[in-house]
């Protein structure tokens, strides 16, 4: 049987929770108690979310060099090339899984979407990084 790696959100998508906006030393508090309590691999942050956001996942990298580390991006190269210039282990991109939410957010059908999702797979590895696809909207996918 392979290794299971379990991914914490708690840095990221915790940080989406109304009046939740952690500061540089909070983020960085978390992410050890983390890693202290065995997790090994942290979701630690959106680099599409701004240089603050990018100054707090480098600081988590040099805190943690030990730690499997991922970042949240949507469907764009820009950002999977930042998460490999931020020190990243992993990358989950997010893709929109249901018909609808395609439809309305991309516009563009599932085999196109697929294909540009090869692409930015291809650029992740290109870059180093390990892939993992986070699914939006799937409880209504076909």
């Amino acid at each position: 049987m392979g290794r299971v790696l379990i991914n914490d959100t708690t840095l990221r998508d915790g940080e989406q929770s109304p009046g939740v906006a952690f500061q540089a030393s909070e983020k960085i508090a978390i992410a050890e108690a983390l890693y202290a309590a065995g997790i090994e691999a942290m979701e630690v942050g959106t680099p599409a979310m701004g240089e603050e956001e990018c100054a707090r996942i480098r600081q988590v990298r040099r805190q943690l060099p030990g730690a499997t580390l991922m970042t949240w991006c949507r469907m764009q190269a820009g950002e999977i090339r930042q998460s490999a210039d931020l020190g990243m282990d992993w990358v989950d991109i997010s893709i929109p899984a249901s018909d609808k939410l395609r439809q309305y957010k991309l516009r563009e059908g599932l085999p196109l979407l697929l294909e540009r999702l090869a692409a930015l797979i291809h650029l992740a590895h290109t870059l180093g990084l390990k892939v993992c696809i986070g699914c939006e909207d799937a409880s209504r996918a076909s």
